[in-house]
């Protein structure tokens, strides 16, 4: 996630610290996910089910709102595409 500025971590981490060191991700319309602050227990509990695994613990999570332009996820070759395309001039 190479667009997610340092304001938008230092703001999830304030509301990770507010929630008592709760769960807390990023939010932009019906997008709900990473970034995201989780407390390790919760995470050493999880399965190792590989990508999305996390994703379950979001039910009981605090939102931070984001922009949606910056929370582009770039996984592939063809994301990489995208984004150049979205994020680029010329």
């Amino acid at each position: 996630m190479p667009f997610i500025t340092t304001d938008h971590l230092s703001r999830l981490l304030s509301a990770a610290e507010d929630a008592c060191g709760g769960i807390v991700a990023s939010t932009s319309g019906a997008c709900h996910g990473p970034p995201a602050v989780f407390p390790v227990d919760e995470l050493l509990r999880l399965p190792p089910t590989g990508e999305g695994g996390a994703r379950s613990l979001l039910a009981n999570a605090s939102f931070v709102d984001c922009a949606a332009d910056l929370l582009v996820d770039i996984d592939t070759p063809q994301d990489i595409l995208a984004a150049q395309t979205r994020f680029v001039p010329g």
